[in-house]
């Protein structure tokens, strides 16, 4: 590995680590040696993803193309280690950490070349937006400085290879830009020498090309130009059998034709100049059809299937009015991988001819690294498309937006939007007029668009499902395994992108049975890891939407995954974050808008309930360790039970009305706030009604087993214990709200006693009758030996015995050394705890 003297080419102090050119590493005791190939390559592939994980298996392929070995991991642990520490060593301000999956290299953006370079280009394009271009050439200039050859130069990892070149093509683009801006400053004369070192080395990249034409014409040199022109256009004839593009072949013709256009003009606006070449263009014949059809949608698939009254609807409301001139914005919404886009491009193909002849336009508004695209990039590509030569694009926006819906004006063009993450993004890119549609889609609401029409895509239904994965692998390979095929679609929910997964495995693997997949998937913890082939990846699909949420909304989700139970209660969110806002349902929504939580229920007060996909729980739970530590997990787990508590505590009053319902126990309560807890109120606590059955209520009798193993789940330890306690606590306080709907009580008889306690004992009703007094109460209460006492009625109620049971008045669980001494003391118990009713007439 190269060292330097720890100075760029420009003069100022070199990024410590730096990739834009061969490896190199220096700190504050001078260079560091990074051993050559492994340790290289291990430290190229972090610095490329500087702050994000780089998952081992990542690494274990940039190290080996073909048949890593049995001790690759092992190999690749050795690496980390010794990097470790030669980055110590140098006193290098970054550290490697070690995450569930893979290493994260921990560093200042400016600790790299690539993160300087990154912060010099974004603050040349601000600069230009706000007319300070030399400033900004300046800043262009430092940023490609920065290179000392090709990135990562020498390091022999094909799996590096083609992130290496999508920094050395940035390198590219940010001298292109450069090189405009100094045209637009008229240093034409003082460019033309580089530009044609610069066209030598990148002979295919047109607009250098382009550049170097405009350059020799504004030096009154219009044959060298043209000539310039005629070289490229021969070199690629001969090596690519291809014709220049639009934009170089309208920019010879104005040279040839002495466009006005093309001269400089500081005092005029930019948006003339499109105007101008167009217009004498068209004079001098450069184009007598200047009309372009652009027809950018990207291929149906064969294999589609969906909810065709869904695809009809949805197909509907974009040509709704059209020949009224009515402009239609149709939103197609659905969370990571249900399959909206897919959807929205097969309504796109199936509209294209008959109702949009002038053409479709697509662009996906996320790039394949999940950065978001622009509105004025995009609009550059539209307008490009549309035949608006490069050199006539304004760079304001606003300017963008008009030239384009200019274009759109009175022609039918389906505008395909595809993963909008907010509605800055898509406003620009709306047509003034009705004649074109709008079909947009998205992970989030986008609810600030007027006048939209709104689709939620769901995951296919079991019928659906089988129908997909049957097109996929062959309908006959899906029969004979019916059963499997089922249980695989149970799996993953049904999800499309999932099942395309699956189907593109199996097809790649036709020895593999369905049966054998099912397996592979029932391992949750390597769920995610199968979920993946070739490009297509449930992990990176939920990562786009994890990724676009705030700090606090991505920690959230995270301790959600803890929540074992089939619903999450409005007020669980604030409890989690022991956060005491007036309104906890606000916590939840960001989740809901991103559908990375689904509203499951509504209760009559209006408070809703969530569910979340079991994949999200997985996701979220693989980054639970990055956005919380065990301390803060087993705290949020003691304020979730703690609220399940105080909860049934207030259920109790509120049902009973009175005060001397006690629900004893040793677990902390968490508390809701006042309000919130008057909307929960009473039988919402567990979602308990009047109208609620016994098998529902046999699932609210489970809360306790699903604490215990959601405890189990995460490391149990020193709340355990506390788990228990509570669970118990809650246990019986669900045997009381039973009592009170006159449903049949827990047989503790009959179902295990909670672990640590040894006797569990209910008051006699005895002959019934209105009860007078309940003797016994506060000794037992006040006995050491009891942990749970619940009272669920008082005097004045009326006890009826079998067979019109109304419940039993006490309950007490105890704990005990041994099976005779909870005998001995349930005999106590029956001697001291007894019903005294009133006489009647």
């Amino acid at each position: 590995m190269a060292v330097s003297s720890g100075y760029d080419g420009n003069g100022a102090a070199a990024a410590p680590i730096r990739v834009l050119g061969p490896l190199e590493v220096s700190g504050e005791r001078g260079p560091v040696s990074v051993a050559p190939g492994r340790q290289e390559i291990v430290l190229g592939a972090l610095v490329l993803e500087l702050n994000r994980v780089v998952e081992t298996t990542r690494l274990v392929d940039a190290l080996w193309a073909h048949d890593p070995p049995k001790t690759a991991r092992a190999q690749v642990q050795i690496c980390i280690s010794r990097l470790r520490k030669a980055l110590s060593d140098g006193g290098v301000d970054a550290i490697i950490e070690t995450r569930a999956r893979g290493y994260v290299l921990r560093a200042p953006e400016d600790a790299t070349d690539i993160g300087t370079f990154r912060r010099l280009v974004a603050e040349a394009h601000a600069l230009a937006r706000d007319g300070r271009k030399m400033p900004a050439v300046e800043r262009l200039r430092s940023a490609t400085g920065l290179w000392r050859g090709r990135c990562l130069a020498g390091l022999p990892s094909e799996a590096l290879a083609g992130t290496a070149a999508q920094w050395d093509e940035r390198r590219l683009e940010a001298v292109e830009t450069c090189m405009r801006l100094l045209l637009e400053l008229g240093r034409h004369e003082h460019l033309v020498g580089e530009l044609m070192q610069l066209v030598g080395c990148h002979p295919l990249r047109e607009r250098l090309r382009g550049h170097l034409m405009v350059a020799l014409y504004r030096s009154g040199r219009q044959a060298e130009a043209l000539d310039a022109y005629h070289r490229g256009r021969a070199m690629l004839a001969e090596e690519l059998g291809l014709e220049p593009g639009r934009e170089l072949r309208d920019l010879a013709q104005a040279i040839l034709t002495d466009d006005p256009g093309l001269a400089l003009e500081p005092a005029a606006p930019r948006a003339v100049a499109p105007a101008l070449c167009s217009e004498a263009a068209q004079e001098r014949g450069a184009d007598r059809d200047p009309v372009v059809t652009p027809r950018q949608l990207p291929a149906d698939i064969g294999d589609f299937v969906a909810d065709a009254t869904l695809v009809s609807a949805v197909g509907d409301a974009v040509t709704e009015g059209q020949d009224k001139g009515q402009l239609n914005v149709v939103l197609v919404l659905g969370g990571p991988g249900v399959g909206k886009s897919t959807l929205a491009r097969h309504v796109a193909h199936r509209l294209a001819t008959e109702h949009f002849p002038d053409g479709q336009l697509y662009c996906d508004l996320r790039e394949a690294g999940g950065q978001l695209v622009g509105p004025a990039q995009v609009l550059g590509r539209f307008l490009r498309a549309l035949g608006v030569p490069g050199q006539a694009i304004p760079e304001a926006l606003d300017e963008r937006a008009e030239m384009y819906r200019s274009l759109l004006a009175g022609r039918r063009i389906l505008v395909l939007l595809d993963d909008a993450v907010s509605e800055s993004q898509v406003m620009p890119l709306l047509p003034g007029t009705g004649s074109s549609g709008v079909l947009v889609t998205s992970r989030g609401q986008l609810t600030a668009l007027p006048g939209t029409r709104r689709f939620d895509v769901e995951p296919l239904g079991q019928t659906q499902a089988v129908q997909l994965l049957g097109r996929i692998i062959g309908e006959q390979r899906v029969e004979s395994e019916r059963e499997a095929a089922g249980d695989l679609i149970r799996l993953v929910g049904g999800l499309p992108l999932a099942l395309r997964i699956i189907g593109a495995r199996l097809v790649a693997r036709p020895h593999w049975s369905l049966t054998s997949m099912w397996h592979r998937l029932e391992n949750e913890q390597r769920r995610l890891d199968e979920l993946a082939h070739g490009e297509l990846s449930i992990r990176a699909s939920l990562s786009l939407s994890y990724d676009g949420l705030a700090a606090a909304d991505r920690r959230l989700l995270c301790l959600l995954s803890l929540a074992e139970g089939t619903e999450i209660p409005s007020w669980l969110g604030a409890a989690l974050l022991d956060d005491t806002t007036p309104h906890p349902t606000d916590l939840l929504e960001p989740l809901i808008d991103m559908r990375l939580l689904d509203i499951t229920a509504t209760d009559r007060d209006g408070e809703f309930r969530c569910g979340m996909w079991h994949i999200v729980r997985m996701f979220a739970r693989e980054r639970l360790s990055e956005e919380s530590t065990e301390a803060e997990r087993a705290e949020a787990v003691r304020r979730m039970v703690g609220g399940w508590m105080a909860l049934v505590e207030r259920a109790h009053k509120e049902i009973y009305g009175g005060t001397y319902t006690l629900v004893a126990g040793r677990g902390e309560r968490w508390y809701p706030p006042e309000d919130e807890a008057e909307v929960i109120g009473a039988h919402h606590a567990f979602g308990v009604t009047e109208g609620t059955t016994h098998t529902e209520l046999r699932l609210v009798g489970g809360v306790r087993p699903v604490l215990l193993e959601m405890g189990a789940r995460i490391g149990g330890g020193g709340y355990m214990a506390h788990l228990a306690h509570v669970g118990s606590g809650i246990d019986m306080a669900v045997d009381a709200l039973r009592i009170h709907l006159g449903r049949e009580p827990l047989c503790w008889g009959q179902e295990p006693v909670p672990a640590g306690h040894a006797a569990a004992f209910q008051v006699p009703v005895g002959s019934g009758g209105r009860i007078k007094q309940i003797h016994g109460l506060d000794s037992v209460r006040a006995d050491p030996r009891v942990d749970y006492l619940v009272q669920t009625t008082g005097p004045g109620a009326v006890l009826r015995p079998y067979p019109d049971f109304s419940g039993y008045p006490v309950i007490v669980l105890s704990r005990h050394g041994s099976d005779a001494e909870a005998e001995a003391y349930r005999e106590h118990l029956a001697r001291t705890l007894y019903v005294e009713y009133e006489e009647q007439d």
